[in-house]
């Protein structure tokens, strides 16, 4: 099934958005390269916006998704919080909810950290 465009300019801002967002995803792709030094071979499957809660303070960071690992990176407060879970250690993921923070998700591992 191919997309029926009205119009060329139709077409020109549809490839437009296509380009825009693969050169972010190249980009966020690089930058999670360069903060885990993950190797080539290991491609970065999406990513998303997303809030570490270790338990007062929450702080405001990437996920990012591999094949083979979830990774979180945050700077707060001149801090850095990189967390690398591998996808076989984790034994849980669950929804849940929050006053504050909507539509989380938990991951809970093999040794029976949880992370929100």
């Amino acid at each position: 099934m191919t997309p029926n465009f009205k119009s060329e300019s139709e077409l020109e801002l549809c490839l437009l958005i296509s380009d825009s967002e693969s050169e972010m995803y190249k980009l966020k792709s690089l930058e999670f390269r360069q903060r885990f030094g993950v190797p080539e071979n290991e491609k970065l499957v999406t990513y998303y916006s997303a809030t570490y809660w270790p338990g007062k303070l929450f702080m405001q960071g990437w996920l990012y998704l591999t094949i083979q690992r979830l990774f979180f990176y945050a700077y707060f407060l001149g801090k850095e919080k990189k967390i690398v879970i591998r996808w076989v250690d984790v034994t849980n993921l669950s929804r849940t909810n929050s006053l504050l923070l909507p539509d989380n998700i938990a991951i809970t591992t093999r040794d029976g950290k949880v992370c929100r």
